[in-house]
């Protein structure tokens, strides 16, 4: 099975890369200056035990921090 995009899904995704190209420079020019270690180590205790601070850590390829996982 061979699935594809019809003209509006390409036009669909052409946007959302537009819109992730803009976000990740956004992302670069706000972050210009600063430390991102110590930026992303704050963020991952901020969300570490919650389900997304598990679906980070997986995606990342680590193990999600120990206990009951709340909600987000």
């Amino acid at each position: 099975m061979e699935l594809t995009l019809t003209p509006a899904g390409h036009e669909a995704a052409r946007e959302v890369a537009g819109i992730e190209a803009g976000l990740r420079a956004r992302i670069e020019a706000a972050a210009a200056g600063h430390d991102p270690d110590g930026v992303l180590a704050f963020l991952r205790t901020f969300v570490a035990g919650r389900s997304t601070g598990d679906a980070v850590a997986r995606r990342a390829g680590r193990e999600p921090a120990p206990g009951a996982t709340a909600s987000c």
